[in-house]
């Protein structure tokens, strides 16, 4: 078993999903993390590890052994964005970052004023 299988594993068990989950995540054949598990592989390439990486939460460096800062846990909306990233062109994104942006300054705007401390 390789420890880049390992990685995956645990990494999965962390988030409560299956590697066969994460597969699908991130668009790739559970058949290639199986060559890893029963060791007929030692590594996949590049755009797989990145793929993983994002369906799993974490940089393609710390996937790989590496020692960057894992990205935050795994959730449902950086699973959602996984699976439709294809499909958004840039300014599709950019008007996601935007709105994202707008409602987390109302958000803090009303976690202050709950809070007394003022709109921000």
């Amino acid at each position: 078993m390789s420890m880049l299988y390992d990685t995956v594993a645990r990494l999965c068990a962390d988030r409560g999903i299956s590697v066969t989950a994460a597969c699908k995540r991130a668009g790739i054949s559970p058949g290639i993390l199986s060559d890893l598990k029963n060791g007929r592989k030692k590594t996949v390439s590049i755009e797989t590890a990145r793929s993983l990486a994002d369906a799993l939460g974490v940089s393609a460096d710390e996937l790989t052994g590496g020692t960057h800062t894992a990205l935050p846990a795994q959730d449902d909306l950086i699973a959602f964005y996984g699976e439709v990233k294809d499909y958004l062109d840039e300014d599709d994104k950019q008007d996601l970052i935007a709105f994202m942006r707008v409602k987390a300054e109302l958000k803090k705007n009303d976690k202050n004023r709950e809070n007394g401390t003022g709109a921000g």
